[in-house]
C-alpha cells in the first residue's frame, strides 16, 4: 500500500535515510518524556500506582510480580532450576500461569538488571525504553508503507504519545507491549501479502501471545480483518489461485506462531476459562449520555469513553488535525482509512469493546488498535496536497474550533468540564492552528520552488509544535489523570520498603523456625488493606504462604467455595480473594497456622489493630520481628481425610451460615460421584450436627438512618449513619451477623439527590448500584477499650464485580465476654431493602472436637517441596482424602506408590481421592498440565517454521532465476 509519492517533501528525499529519521525521533522522544514527566521525575516518583485510598495495581500485583520473576530468574541462573508450582500464589497457582507473559518477555529480563531494591526504577526506566519501541515499530511499518520521511517521524511520535499510551504506561505499562508488537504484527502481514518473508509474522504472533492471551485474542481478530479488508480492496479476489494461495500461507504462518506459543500460553488459557469474569456491567449496552457528549475530548486528550480509564485515544494535535481529511479517505476506499473511521465508531459501542475484550466487561484496553489505525491514517495527509487547498485548511479549522468549542460549552453551560479542561482544549486550538498555519506555508514554499533550508526549517517548526503539545497534554493531564495524577503513585524506593517491611516478612523468620506445610491468615478488609503498609501479593515477592490473593484471574473456583460457605470477604470481587473473614473453621480448612497480628509497638489510635481479629482457638501470642503472632491450636496442614460423605447438592440443604460446621465433619462431594465411592460411608444429614443460636436484638438507629423493620426498608441519608444493636447471649460464642437479600435500589441521580436531601448534589456522589457496609463492635486491646472495625462490600455495577451477592454473612469475631452494643455502618445513602436481619451465635465445643478429629487423620508430610510432596495418611475405615489444593489438573496423587483418580470439587473446589483403610504413603507431584503434549505441539510449530521458510526460500530463488 503506498501513499503518494510524486511529492517530495522535506525529508523524504535521500539524504533523509531511515537511520537519520530514527535519530531525529530519537531527539524529539527524548524531549517530549522529558516533558510529559516532568512531575514523575520531580517528584521522585515511578510509574507504579501506590496503596493510597485502597490497593492499586501497581504496589499490588506489578511490583510484587517483577519481585518474584526477578527471584525465578535469579535462582534459574544460581542452578537451583525452575519450579512449575508456587505456594506463595494464594492458595497455590502454576508459575507459568502467573508469569509467562514476563519470562518470555525481552524487557523483564532489561528490569531485572536492576537490584532489588531499584526494581521500581528499573521497571520505569524499561517502560518509557519500551514506549519509544512503539513509536519505533510504527516506522517499521511506516516505511514498508511508503510513509514520507516526515510523515514517519511523525507517524512514531504520535503513536508513542497518543494518550492511550500515556495512561497505560503510569498504571499499566505492560499493556504498551501490545502496542509495539501490533506494528511488527502488521508488518508481517503485509510481508506475507507482498509475498516477502513471513518469518517476522510468525515471530510476532508468537509474542503476542505469551504477552498476553487477552492482546493475542484481540489483535488476532484485527490482524484477519485488515488482511481481508486489504485484499479485498487490493484487487486480489479477482484473481482466485493468487488470493488462496497468500491467504493459504496467511492462516499456515498464523497456526505456526499459535503452535510455538502452545507450550507458553496453556496454562493461562485454561486459568482464564476458570477465572472468574461475571461483572455488573458486563451486559452493558449503551454508555451514558455523558460519556457521549465527551468523545470528541477522547480524541486529543487523557478524558475517556465510557468503557474504561483506558479509553483515550487523543492524539497529538498534528494528528487530530488530519482527522477530517482520513475520513475523506475512506469514502475514497483508503484500507487505513476505512478501519480508522469503522473503529473509531466502535470506541462508542460497549457490544464492541466487550468483543475485543473477550466478551467481559466493556473495555478500553484495545485502543492501541484505534490510536495505530488513526496515526497511520491521519499522518498520511501530511503532505503538500492537503495543505496547499484552501478549503482542507479551513475544514481542519473548522474541525479544530468546533472540538474546543464544544469544550468550552460544556464547561460554561453544562459544567461537565472543569477550568483545565477547558484550557488545554484552548491550548490544543492554538497549537493546532499554528500546525495548519506552518503547514500552509510549508505547501507554498515547495509550490515556489523555495530552498531545501526554508522547507526543512517549516517542517521542524511543525515537529517542534507537536512535541510541545505532547508535553502540554502530558504535564496538564498528569494531575488528573487517575483522579490523583502523580500523587497516587509510589515514589522512589517506596515499593520495596512496603515489600520488606510488612508484617507478612515476619513469615520469613518464622519459616527458618517451622519448616511444615502450613498456611498463615491475618486481617483482611474490603479494601484488602491489612495493617498500614501491608499490601495484598506481597506473599509472591516474599515466599510466604497465604490464604488471599488480588489478580484478574483469581480461580472462579474459589470464589465458589467462598459462595457456598458465605464469606463476603473471599466473594465480593472478581479480582480479590481477601481471606476467610477471621473464621476459625475456614481457617482449619485452608490449613492455616500462624495468624499474624499487629506490631508490637502499635499505635492505639491511627493503626488497624489486626491482634483484635484472631479468630478462636489460636494461642497465646508471640512476638517475632515486633509483630505479635498467635498459633492455632488445631492445623491440618495441606490435608486430612474423612470417614464419611454428603453430596453436593446435600450440603446445599443446610442454611448458608450451617455449612462450614458441615465441612468441619463430612467430605463434600459432587453428585455425579456418589456411586463411585464403594466402602465410604454416605452420611445421613439427620447425623451431621451443627450448634447455632439465633439471638434477639434491639436496634437504635442513628440520626441519619430511618429502620421500617415492618416494610424491611432502610432509607440511609448520611455516609456516617448507623445502627446500634443491643444483645445478649454472645458471650463464648462466635458471632455472625447476616443482612438476607439485602439489596440497594438502583436510583437516579435526582432521587439520590431528594433522599440525602440535596447533601449530595455537588459532590455527585456515583449512583451505580454498589455500597460497603462497616461494622463495629467495642474490646479491649492491651488493656484498653478500643472499637473494632470490620467490614464488606457490594461492588454490583462496577468492572469487578458480581451480580448475585445479595445475602452477607459477616463473622463479628469471638467473645470471651459480651460486647455493650454492635454498631452498623453502611458507607452509601440510597434506599435498601431486605428480607431479615439476624445474629446468630455459635459455641465453639463443636469445632474443637470435629478440629482435633480432622488433625488425627491429617496428611503426616516428611518431604515438600513446590512441586512434591510425601507423607503418611492413616484411616480405620475407607475413606475420602481432601487437600487445600484448589481443582488443577496438574497435580496427581500416588497411594503406596500408584497413581490413583482424583475426585475434583472435593469440598467444593478442591482435590481429593479416595483413600483404603490402613496406613499409606501418599505423594503429591505437580506436572505442567500436558506438558509433553505440549512440548511436542511447540516443536511442531517450529519445525512447520522451518518448512514454511524452506518453501518461501525455494519460492524466492525460483522467482530470481525467472528474473534472468
Amino acid at each position: 500500500m503506498e501513499t503518494d509519492r510524486s511529492l517530495k517533501l522535506g525529508l523524504a528525499d535521500e539524504r533523509y535515510s531511515f537511520g537519520r529519521q530514527v535519530l531525529i525521533y530519537s531527539l524529539l522522544f527524548i524531549v517530549a518524556a522529558i516533558g510529559t514527566y516532568t512531575y514523575y521525575i520531580i517528584g521522585h516518583t515511578v510509574f507504579l500506582t501506590a496503596n493510597q485510598d485502597g490497593n492499586k495495581d501497581g504496589l499490588v500485583q506489578i511490583y510484587p510480580s517483577y519481585v518474584a520473576v526477578k527471584h525465578i530468574i535469579e535462582g534459574v541462573l544460581a542452578g537451583k532450576g525452575f519450579s512449575e508450582w508456587n505456594w506463595s500464589i494464594g492458595l497455590g497457582s502454576d508459575n507459568w500461569n502467573m508469569f509467562a507473559s514476563k519470562l518470555a518477555n525481552p524487557f523483564t529480563y532489561l528490569i531485572a538488571l536492576f537490584p532489588e531494591e531499584k526494581l521500581d526504577i528499573g521497571y520505569t526506566v524499561v517502560s518509557v525504553f519500551r514506549q519509544y519501541c512503539v513509536g519505533f515499530t510504527f516506522m517499521l511499518f511506516g516505511r514498508k508503507v511508503k510513509l514520507t520521511g516526515i510523515q514517519n517521524i511523525l507517524g512514531g511520535l504520535c503513536y508513542a504519545f497518543s494518550m492511550w499510551m500515556f495512561m497505560t504506561i503510569t498504571d499499566q505499562a505492560g499493556f504498551n507491549t501490545a502496542a509495539l508488537l501490533f506494528p511488527l504484527l502488521m508488518l508481517g502481514a503485509e510481508k506475507i501479502i507482498d509475498g516477502e518473508s513471513p518469518l517476522l509474522f510468525i515471530i510476532t504472533v508468537f509474542y503476542f501471545l505469551t504477552a498476553g492471551v487477552v492482546w493475542g485474542y484481540a489483535s488476532g481478530i484485527m490482524i484477519v480483518i485488515y488482511f481481508l479488508v486489504r485484499m479485498l480492496l487490493n484487487g486480489k479476489l479477482k484473481n482466485p489461485k493468487e488470493f488462496f494461495g497468500t491467504t493459504g500461507r496467511f492462516i499456515l504462518c498464523g497456526i505456526a506462531g499459535i503452535l510455538i506459543a502452545a507450550f507458553f500460553v496453556s496454562e493461562i488459557l485454561m486459568s482464564m476459562s476458570s477465572a472468574t469474569t461475571d461483572t455488573g456491567s458486563g451486559k452493558q449496552m449503551w454508555f451514558t449520555m455523558a460519556d457521549y457528549l465527551g468523545a470528541p475530548k477522547s480524541l486529543y486528550k487523557a478524558v475517556g469513553t465510557g468503557a474504561n480509564s483506558y479509553s483515550a485515544i487523543g492524539l497529538p494535535i498534528v494528528g487530530v488535525a488530519l482527522m477530517p481529511m482520513f475520513v475523506i479517505k475512506a469514502f475514497r476506499g483508503r484500507c487505513e482509512a476505512i478501519l480508522a473511521t469503522l473503529l473509531l465508531i466502535g470506541t462508542q459501542i460497549p457490544a464492541v469493546c466487550r468483543a475485543f475484550n473477550g466478551f467481559a466487561y466493556p473495555s478500553g484496553r484495545w485502543f492501541y488498535m484505534v490510536a495505530f489505525f488513526m496515526t497511520w491514517a491521519a499522518i498520511e495527509n501530511f503532505n503538500q496536497e492537503t495543505f496547499g487547498s484552501r478549503i482542507k485548511c479551513f475544514i481542519m479549522e473548522l474541525w479544530l474550533v468546533a472540538t474546543a468549542g464544544w469544550v468550552i460549552y460544556r464547561f460554561m453551560y453544562l459544567g461537565l468540564d472543569n477550568r483545565k479542561t477547558m484550557l488545554t482544549a484552548v491550548a490544543g486550538l492554538i497549537l493546532g492552528t499554528f500546525i495548519i498555519i506552518f503547514g500552509r506555508l510549508w505547501a507554498i514554499a515547495v509550490k515556489k520552488g523555495a530552498s531545501r533550508t526554508v522547507q526543512s526549517l517549516l517542517l521542524v517548526f511543525i515537529l517542534l509544535i507537536t512535541t510541545a503539545d505532547i508535553v502540554e497534554i502530558g504535564v496538564a493531564d498528569s494531575f488528573s489523570h487517575n483522579a490523583d495524577g502523580v500523587k497516587s503513585h509510589a515514589r522512589v524506593g517506596d515499593c520495596y520498603e512496603a515489600i520488606t517491611e510488612t508484617s507478612e516478612a515476619v513469615m520469613k523468620t518464622i519459616q527458618n523456625e517451622d519448616e511444615s506445610f502450613y498456611r498463615y491468615g491475618r486481617y483482611g478488609g474490603y479494601f484488602g488493606v491489612r495493617t498500614v503498609g501491608a499490601v495484598v501479593n506481597t506473599s509472591i515477592a516474599i515466599g510466604s504462604r497465604p490464604t488471599y490473593i488480588c489478580f484478574s484471574t483469581a480461580p472462579s473456583s474459589w470464589h465458589e467455595y467462598n459462595k457456598v460457605v458465605g464469606n463476603s470477604t473471599g466473594n465480593y470481587r472478581r479480582t480479590l480473594v481477601d481471606g476467610n473473614d477471621s473464621r476459625a473453621m475456614l481457617d482449619y480448612l485452608m490449613g492455616v497456622k500462624y495468624y499474624l497480628g499487629s506490631p508490637v509497638v502499635d499505635d492505639l489510635t491511627t493503626n488497624i489493630k489486626s491482634s483484635l481479629y484472631v479468630p478462636y482457638g489460636y494461642g497465646p501470642k508471640q512476638e517475632v520481628d515486633g509483630y505479635e503472632v498467635f498459633t492455632n491450636k488445631y492445623c491440618m496442614g495441606l490435608g486430612t481425610s474423612y470417614s464419611q460423605y454428603i453430596t453436593e447438592s446435600e450440603l446445599r440443604e443446610f442454611p448458608v451460615h450451617l455449612r462450614e460446621q458441615v465441612l468441619m465433619q463430612t467430605a463434600v462431594v459432587p453428585d455425579s460421584y456418589a456411586d463411585k465411592l464403594g466402602g465410604v460411608k454416605h452420611a445421613k444429614l439427620s447425623d451431621i450436627n451443627t450448634d447455632v443460636e439465633e439471638v434477639a436484638f434491639e436496634i437504635e438507629p442513628k440520626e441519619g438512618i430511618e429502620v421500617d423493620l415492618d416494610n424491611k426498608v432502610l432509607t440511609i441519608r448520611d455516609h456516617d449513619s448507623s445502627l446500634k444493636f443491643k444483645t445478649e447471649q454472645v458471650q463464648g460464642r462466635q458471632v455472625m451477623l447476616a443482612l438476607e437479600n439485602f439489596r440497594r435500589k438502583d436510583m437516579s441521580y435526582e432521587e439520590l439527590a431528594q433522599v440525602t436531601d440535596g447533601y449530595y448534589t455537588d459532590k455527585k456522589l456515583p449512583t451505580k448500584l454498589g455500597f460497603k457496609i462497616k461494622l463495629g463492635y467495642k474490646t479491649e486491646f492491651r488493656g484498653e477499650e478500643q472499637k473494632v472495625w470490620k467490614g464488606t462490600k457490594n461492588e454490583q455495577g462496577g468492572v469487578r464485580s458480581f451480580n448475585d451477592i445479595d445475602t452477607f454473612n459477616i463473622n463479628m469475631g469471638y467473645f470471651d465476654k459480651a460486647p455493650e452494643k454492635f454498631e452498623v455502618q453502611i458507607k452509601t445513602p440510597g434506599i435498601y431493602t431486605f428480607d431479615a436481619i439476624k445474629l446468630y451465635a455459635i459455641p465453639m465445643d463443636g469445632y474443637d472436637k470435629n478440629a482435633a478429629t480432622l488433625d488425627s487423620r491429617k496428611y503426616d508430610i516428611s518431604e515438600w517441596s513446590d512441586d512434591y510432596v510425601k507423607g503418611t495418611m492413616s484411616c480405620e475405615e475407607d475413606s475420602i482424602m481432601y487437600f487445600s489444593i484448589l481443582k488443577n489438573k496438574g497435580w496427581h496423587i500416588y497411594v503406596d506408590g500408584e497413581e490413583v483418580d482424583k475426585i475434583n470439587d472435593v469440598n467444593i473446589s478442591f482435590t481429593g481421592a479416595m483413600l483404603p483403610a490402613g496406613q499409606h504413603e501418599v505423594e503429591l507431584k505437580y506436572v505442567y498440565p500436558y506438558k509433553y503434549e505440549l512440548i511436542a505441539a511447540t516443536l511442531a510449530g517450529l519445525l512447520l517454521t522451518v518448512g514454511i521458510m524452506i518453501r518461501y526460500n525455494r519460492r524466492k530463488k525460483l522467482g530470481q532465476s525467472d528474473k534472468h
